[in-house]
């Protein structure tokens, strides 16, 4: 699919550039996301929803070894011995996008675990990022979310994804006029992005924030 491509080009280009690739050791996204960081001999760090004492899913052992091996991290809040349970994997979604400087929505349809995600990366003031789908790519179910993040002001993407409370006060406030995340539109768009990040690095910096890690997510 368009978004699993766009993941392993992406996550690829920007780990050899020097950025540290956060992810979820998911299946899927995250997987591809991990291991074209390790194919480009770049750094990435997994954030996990259980205790250190075990690995979810058990199917990515192996890759969490190499990442290890690499000299990446894996990190969790949850004390050993806690299982991957649904509120905990909710609660993991806002620790990879709170310590990574920009989030990239590889993709999503306009449900699911990765629009948590999303409004984590919103509320804590954090830029988005999503490649933009093409010609039968863009009729995927998992590009729906992806079109409405790029194409939608905030308050139609409040409207589309049942945003509530404080976040559809945030979304309509700050995406009044402007589409929720800015658009990768194909590999021209990489220096663009890295421009972007660099500059997101500098603020973070100066603020005495995180520099160079990226959240990369995708359900």
């Amino acid at each position: 699919m368009f978004g699993q491509a766009a993941a392993r080009h992406i996550s690829g280009f920007l780990a050899a550039q020097g950025w540290t690739i956060v992810s979820g050791l998911a299946l899927g996204v995250d997987t591809l996301c991990h291991e074209a960081a390790l194919e480009s001999g770049g750094h990435t760090v997994a954030i996990l929803a259980n205790g250190l004492d075990s690995i979810y899913p058990a199917q990515n052992r192996a890759l969490a070894e190499r990442i290890l091996a690499a000299g990446g991290a894996l990190l969790s809040e949850q004390p050993l011995g806690t299982p991957a349970l649904p509120r905990h994997l909710v609660a993991r979604d806002r620790l990879q996008s709170g310590m990574s400087a920009a989030t990239i929505v590889m993709q999503t349809d306009l449900t699911g675990g990765t629009m948590h995600t999303v409004r984590f990366a919103l509320l804590q003031d954090r830029q988005l990022f999503a490649p933009v789908p093409r010609e039968t790519h863009a009729d995927e179910p998992k590009s729906r979310g992806i079109l409405a993040l790029t194409q939608c002001t905030g308050t139609k993407f409040a409207q589309l994804v049942g945003a509530r409370d404080a976040y559809a006060k945030h979304l309509m406030r700050k995406f009044a006029d402007r589409s929720v995340a800015l658009p990768l539109d194909g590999r021209d768009s990489y220096a663009h992005l890295l421009c972007a990040l660099e500059k997101i690095a500098v603020e973070n910096m100066t603020r005495g924030g995180s520099a160079q890690q990226l959240n990369l997510w995708g359900s």
